[in-house]
């Protein structure tokens, strides 16, 4: 789900007979408000306007503007990141550590589902980790109207 033209930087670019493009050095990739950073890019383009793509580095990172409040811009990174285009997710591996408004998740895998800004973690053989910092107090709701009423 590309919002508009994809723009790639790098300091090097192949382009493989096997429709795979392959870039090396200071890679960049910008779609919309979505922007995956690394050493290495994989791309391939399933049909026009669509793309895979695979993004390595240590650390490979995603930035994800953020539209207000109630959706925080998404800062992550990990060795790995694999993003599809088709379907909107992106899935990183290892070393995983994303901040989304000051909250702070890490663990060994997780998906994002981009339109949705759904994040879903895990872990192979370890726990994931998250650390969710107080709202201000102006944002949370008001007592009173929790409680039931009486009667």
């Amino acid at each position: 789900m590309p919002d508009g033209p994809v723009t790639i930087t790098a300091d090097r670019a192949e382009f493989g007979q096997e429709g795979v493009m392959q870039y090396r050095g200071h890679v960049k990739l910008v779609s919309g408000q979505l922007e995956l950073t690394g050493e290495r890019l994989d791309l391939e383009q399933p049909a026009k306007g669509q793309y895979v793509a695979r993004v390595t580095g240590r650390p490979a990172k995603l930035r994800h503007a953020g539209e207000g409040p109630a959706q925080p811009p998404i800062a992550a990174s990990a060795n790995q990141i694999d993003y599809d285009s088709r379907i909107g997710t992106v899935e990183m591996k290892q070393d995983v550590q994303l901040d989304r408004g000051g909250d702070v998740l890490s663990g060994e895998t997780l998906l994002y589902d981009v339109a949705a800004r759904r994040i879903t973690a895990g872990g192979t053989g370890s726990q994931v980790r998250i650390v969710i910092q107080p709202r201000d107090k102006s944002q949370l709701p008001d007592p009173k109207k929790l409680r039931p009423k009486e009667g």
